[in-house]
């Protein structure tokens, strides 16, 4: 597949270290005044994002291969030369996540390591080599639900198949900081609405041209975040945009600021509306440093019988499947699991 990315403007290309973009946007962080000539900077950079980012739509991402790919992502890496700092944070006490039980996890018929209930292993992600929604074949990331049927839609196990449903808690309800997935006008989601109104509030510390900048890097963001597409892809590059911005910003590499709002530390998440229930409810991604902070205090080993995936019903907690429970377990320490049938 050839590309024709749109070329770079002076606006983003080097000098020493940094871009005239970001020399621009660092004074207005810094609340300095920026000349006429900044502005036609920001201008120049704005012109380019409207052809980026309606250029990064344009390509089926099912159809690419890894050549491609890597093409894609060195000019994703000159689009987004810059992070745009935004958090939100939230508190919650439950979020539930589904395992497929495989062969390998067992011992005696079991799983006793709680190593198998959470985040895939890195060396796992990387044998694999597909994306997710939030992480690349690079990164691997705790996903989750804050509901136990949002949970078992996202990952819709099949007729015959065993599952552990399980159970984690936030004891003291511990601030969780995410990145929120904001200006998307196009979903009805209540956590998507804040998240973008609390952006705006904060886009009024900002100059005009900056937010403009910021609403469309989001704009774009939030698309892919939140869209509803059929996987074709072995690799599942459809998830390529997000899965990018998710490791870059998950790594936590920035410097922190000191906001008008509140500082800006570290992210242990990204939360993002599930399109498993129609954007009806939230789902996150936490990084493994993160994950430290919950515990698993029930778990649910059962066998899967039958798949109500197409009209569900949630409510009070239901699931979308039936299944055959084989046991259930209240106590679980680090690294072990002790069953009912123990």
């Amino acid at each position: 597949m050839n590309f024709n990315f749109p070329a770079l403007p002076k606006a983003k290309t080097y000098g020493k270290q940094t871009t005239h973009e970001q020399d621009v946007l660092m004074k207005l962080v810094q609340l300095a005044q920026i000349t006429k000539t900044d502005e036609e900077t920001l201008l120049e950079a704005i012109e380019f994002y409207k052809k980026a980012f309606a250029y990064l739509k344009s390509i089926d991402l099912s159809t690419i291969d890894d050549n491609n790919a890597d093409k894609i992502i060195a000019f994703l890496k000159t689009v987004f030369n810059m992070q745009l700092i935004i958090q939100n944070k939230i508190n919650f006490y439950d979020v539930f996540r589904v395992t497929a039980v495989k062969d390998a996890f067992m011992d005696n018929g079991k799983v006793r390591d709680t190593a198998f209930i959470t985040y895939p292993p890195q060396k796992i992600i990387e044998a694999l080599c597909v994306y997710g929604r939030c992480n690349s074949p690079k990164s691997t990331v705790f996903y989750c639900s804050f509901e136990p049927g949002v949970a078992v839609l996202e990952t819709k196990p099949q007729v015959g198949q065993r599952i552990i449903i399980a159970h984690w808690y936030n004891e003291n309800a511990k601030d969780f900081i995410t990145y929120p997935i904001t200006n998307n006008k196009a979903i009805d989601n209540d956590s998507l609405k804040l998240a973008t109104k609390s952006f705006e509030e904060r886009k009024k510390y900002n100059h005009p041209l900056f937010a403009q900048i910021m609403d469309m890097y989001l704009d774009f963001l939030s698309s892919e975040f939140v869209k509803d597409i059929e996987i074709k892809n072995p690799k599942k590059y459809e998830y390529l945009f997000s899965a990018f911005f998710s490791d870059w910003i998950l790594e936590n590499k920035f410097a922190p600021i000191d906001y008008p709002v509140e500082p800006i530390k570290r992210y242990d998440c990204v939360i993002y509306p599930s399109i498993a229930i129609r954007h009806k409810s939230e789902n996150l991604a936490i990084t493994p440093a993160s994950v430290s902070r919950l515990r698993p205090i029930f778990l649910e080993d059962s066998i899967v019988v039958k798949t109500m995936y197409d009209n569900p019903d949630l409510s009070n907690n239901k699931l979308p499947i039936v299944r055959e429970v084989l046991r259930k377990s209240t106590k679980i320490e680090v690294n072990k699991i002790t069953w009912s049938d123990d």
